[in-house]
């Protein structure tokens, strides 16, 4: 069965972005080279599911979009949606799990943001979990992991520490 895998930065008290949605944080990081293994991590993905905040800040980054190699779906209640070949828009996760969970295939990468990150959570849905931990402080932004209804354990698979300060933790549900 494919795992769904989260693989997100925060930081040293936990916001993933600032309280506009900005990630400018993270302009100091990932020079000399350094990519804190997602090259290698996005060989194991076949499917990636982004909130709909989330996949905007991702297009506007750049013209390419990042992740064209994997199927993407946006979890969205808009109905104002582009059409792209390997981009699926749908409004509940539920559906998306049940179209691509029991597939054959590369695993899933839940990009974020906060709000899909707890829908996942509410459904225990998270099966690995790839934290990088930014030595910064925001003072206060958008969490990580926002209240949710489910109680789950994680096992450390491995830890790496950066010479840029940054540490990071995968954990896999148990």
């Amino acid at each position: 069965m494919r795992k769904i895998k989260l693989y997100i930065a925060m930081t040293i008290d936990g916001y993933i972005a600032s309280l506009d949605g900005h990630i400018d944080f993270l302009n100091d990081y990932g020079k000399d080279g350094l990519d804190y293994g997602y090259a290698k991590f996005l060989e194991t993905i076949g499917t990636v599911i982004l909130g709909r905040k989330t996949y905007d800040q991702v297009i506007g980054f750049s013209s390419n979009y990042p992740y064209e190699k994997q199927t993407s779906y946006v979890l969205t209640t808009s109905k104002n949606n582009p059409k792209i070949n390997h981009i699926i828009f749908k409004n509940n996760i539920d559906d998306i799990i049940s179209d691509i969970k029991d597939k054959q295939g590369k695993d899933i990468f839940l990009v974020g943001g906060a709000k899909t990150i707890k829908i996942m959570m509410d459904k225990n849905l998270i099966d690995e979990i790839h934290l990088s931990i930014i030595p910064k402080t925001l003072g206060e932004g958008i969490p990580c992991f926002l209240k949710h209804q489910n109680l789950s354990t994680y096992q450390v698979l491995d830890t790496n520490t950066y010479k840029d300060g940054i540490v990071q933790i995968i954990y896999r549900k148990i």
